[in-house]
């Protein structure tokens, strides 16, 4: 029996297969033919199948826990002379999808116009990031990446190629789902109302703290979600009976993930705690004590005047641009809602339905 999954991709590989073959019947002349690969992973007892059909210049790919349901839809390709990536949906998606995202990033990753389905489900960013992880790590080995700058997207959705460092090719796996972590806590402060920033904190490659942004829940404009995060750790290790040094040594080993740029504010506080690295991901184009107004990740490298208070703090390394579009796409959710803590007057609070 036909799924819905066949119909779909059946009729659009159709069409988009006959605009690509010329007349001698092969595939246009810079690709070498239709190649096909189906795949099976299995993550914490959850079964994931994976599909990718390469053409000439395009890729289908589907992603999903259920052959019998295609899921949402995206098309994605680069857009010219900005050379960012534009994502439609085109069946059954949002914008702040997961598919959206790993739709964009395997153009990205590729080059090439990538058409996704994706019916992983929605709340769960561990099996998101492995999927993703799975998913490029093959692309990798069937040849069709290719080395591209990242783009990096700020609060206000520009796409920038600078700014700060982007992730190596060796931590990217990792990256995508430490951030996928940080990004459920961001998805939390959106529910809640709060400006939706969240991060982890690791230790030996292990989370040992989460934090979200709590500014309007605590009527405290420093509760951003690095200092709820750090207060985490250092009231536990307090109560385990670790003297400030100890403290200090142990910060000292901590790798820190944030959907944002910290602000000069939490940029001093890690460099004053003394973090080993901090991974991002959108530019904090207003705010940012990372590069963006402030680099105060630089440590004592700093002459400003402005930060002569913070050249006592140590440097750390910094790396942005880590799924900085679903960070973006958070914000974007969020103003479009409404904020109900903003000066009166304001416009109505949308109510988002919870997923």
């Amino acid at each position: 029996m036909e799924t819905e999954y066949d119909q779909v991709l059946r009729s659009v590989a159709q069409v988009n297969i006959a605009d690509q073959i010329g007349e001698s019947g092969d595939v246009d002349r810079d690709g070498d033919g239709v190649k096909v690969s189906c795949f099976t992973e299995v993550f914490d007892d959850v079964t994931i199948q994976f599909q990718i059909i390469r053409l000439a210049k395009q890729i289908y790919v589907w992603v999903g826990c259920n052959s019998a349901k295609f899921g949402s839809l995206y098309a994605a390709a680069s857009t010219r002379p900005s050379n960012t990536v534009s994502v439609t949906s085109v069946l059954g998606g949002t914008s702040d999808n997961t598919g959206s995202g790993i739709a964009r990033r395997l153009v990205l990753k590729t080059g090439l116009n990538i058409i996704l389905a994706c019916n992983i489900p929605k709340n769960n960013p561990l099996l998101e990031a492995k999927a993703e992880k799975v998913l490029i790590r093959k692309l990798i080995d069937l040849g069709y990446t290719m080395s591209k700058p990242v783009l990096l997207f700020t609060l206000s959705g520009k796409a920038e190629d600078k700014v700060m460092a982007t992730v190596k090719e060796d931590h990217c796996e990792d990256s995508l789902t430490y951030m996928g972590f940080a990004l459920h806590q961001a998805k939390l402060a959106l529910e809640a109302l709060e400006v939706p920033v969240g991060c982890v904190i690791l230790e030996d490659g292990k989370v040992i703290a989460s934090g979200r942004n709590r500014t309007n829940e605590t009527r405290n404009a420093t509760r951003h979600a690095e200092m709820e995060a750090i207060d985490q750790l250092v009231g536990q290790w307090q109560e385990d009976g670790l003297s400030p040094s100890q403290v200090a040594e142990k910060f000292s080993k901590c790798i820190l993930y944030v959907t944002c740029e910290p602000c000069i504010m939490c940029a001093s506080a890690l460099s004053f705690l003394g973090i080993k690295e901090v991974y991002y991901g959108c530019p904090n184009d207003k705010f940012g004590g990372c590069g963006s107004i402030l680099s105060l990740h630089l440590g004592s490298s700093q002459s400003s005047d402005i930060i002569e208070e913070a050249q006592r703090g140590k440097a750390y390394k910094c790396r942005g641009g880590i799924m900085a579009e679903e960070a973006v796409s958070l914000f974007k959710c969020f103003y479009e809602q409404g904020n109900p803590n903003a000066p009166k007057p304001h416009r109505p609070v949308v109510q988002r339905e919870r997923t």
